[in-house]
């Protein structure tokens, strides 16, 4: 089976796929399809048809269900997969190439304040270190930072259920339920994580309750269904002691038991499950969850001995940001050495998750401007690193750091 969609991409982004079925695929069509005798009218252009339930007893919204179990928390889940698309856009096959940021150049008093600055807004960290030390090297430094990230779309199915209060029932007698992937669900904005719960059409059907049998009560446990309990003032007795003598227990009038409190004495209670109908109404749900998948890679070597998980923290500088349903790796760019990392992410973003739909990808370059400082203070050597655009500074081993709650980051 094979046809034409244009899935929203976002609010400016139409995009025209084809999808087609694999003879193995669960999701396909009967063979017969066409053969089935079944005028088109009653059947949505491309919906393979689904027959009723088993055990149906009746028509229309009397049709009911016998069922001995009704569906848990932990309900096993059904993951569909999506339609095979091979016709989409990839953005960045002819892109230009991007320059790179010149060196930071920072000179020694440059530095020198900008450690001054970190250290005389702690609480307790000396300033007299950084005003007097020795500047022994100035290391300049640009880190790449390339992300890539993956917006994909997943559906499963699973059976659920809710109490009958007089609702239509959806059975499949109005109609045939489509296909997982044949359900129109709005889509959230691009690259922001959802999950949606949608009841599939006509896979409704009336069932009894198995927790009450159908009754619409259920019996009281907190009495095991005789409606009283022992009285708490006498212990049972019927008679309650005031001083040396006794006298009829008020609280029972002398009957030694009270009416439940739980069920007032009736014995039973309104059935959660059904809210007292005594029948619920079992469907078929389809979950959809909305995930950004997303890989980075920090050029280590470039960090000049820096914490590579503080550099993509840092503001940055942004070389290249390209968004589409499928971006090209990069290629001629002037950082050769992420070429190959963009070309194995992208492979991996496209087979990892074969159970989700790739709505949209983007990638970016980022660079880091890094400079390390070598510095001795009193025979004391010691590094830290002004980092990011903003120039955050990093001394975990400043000499005059002051307490335990002066963690220079």
């Amino acid at each position: 089976m094979s046809g034409e969609k244009a899935p929203l991409i976002d609010n400016n982004t139409s995009v025209s796929v084809k999808y087609s079925y694999s003879s193995s695929d669960p999701n396909a069509p009967p063979p017969d399809f066409n053969n089935m005798g079944i005028p088109q009218g009653m059947i949505p252009q491309g919906m393979p048809p689904q027959g009723p339930p088993q055990n149906y007893q009746g028509q229309g919204d009397q049709m009911e269900q016998s069922t001995d179990q009704l569906p848990s928390q932990n309900c096993p889940e059904e993951v569909i997969q999506p339609p095979i698309y091979s016709d989409y856009n990839v953005v960045g096959a002819n892109r230009t190439a991007f320059q790179m940021p010149p060196m930071p150049n920072l000179s020694e008093q440059m530095v020198r304040d900008s450690l001054v600055d970190k250290m005389d807004a702690k609480c307790c960290a000396g300033t007299k270190a950084a005003r007097e030390m020795a500047i022994n090297e100035i290391a300049p430094g640009l880190v790449i930072v390339y992300r890539f990230h993956s917006y994909t779309e997943r559906r499963l199915t699973r059976s659920a259920y809710c109490a009958f209060q007089g609702q239509h029932i959806d059975d499949p007698s109005h109609g045939y339920a489509p296909q997982p992937w044949e359900i129109v669900v709005e889509t959230p904005p691009i690259f922001q994580q959802r999950k949606t719960i949608v009841k599939v059409p006509h896979t409704s059907s009336l069932v009894t309750c198995v927790d009450c049998r159908g009754n619409g009560r259920r019996r009281c446990h907190h009495c095991h269904a005789s409606g009283s309990q022992r009285c708490h003032r006498c212990n049972g007795s019927g008679r309650e002691t005031i001083g040396e003598s006794t006298r009829m227990c008020h609280h029972c009038n002398g009957s030694g038991r009270h009416a439940c409190h739980r069920c007032n004495g009736s014995g039973s209670l309104v059935c959660d499950t059904c809210v007292g109908s005594g029948r619920l109404e079992m469907y078929t749900e389809l979950v959809v969850n909305w995930t950004t998948h997303t890989s980075q890679h920090v050029c280590g070597e470039d960090c000049l001995g820096l914490d590579p998980t503080l550099v993509v923290k840092a503001p940055s500088t942004q070389l290249l940001n390209e968004v589409g349903v499928r971006v090209a790796p990069l290629q001629n760019t002037p950082v050769p050495k992420i070429h190959s990392v963009s070309a194995r992410m992208s492979s991996e973003h496209e087979s990892q998750w074969p159970a989700e739909r790739i709505l949209q990808q983007k990638h970016s370059v980022e660079c880091v401007p890094v400079t390390k400082v070598s510095a001795g203070w009193q025979d004391k050597g010691f590094t830290y690193w002004i980092y990011g655009v903003n120039g955050t500074v990093h001394a975990a081993n400043y000499p005059q750091a002051g307490c335990w709650c002066c963690n220079i980051l």
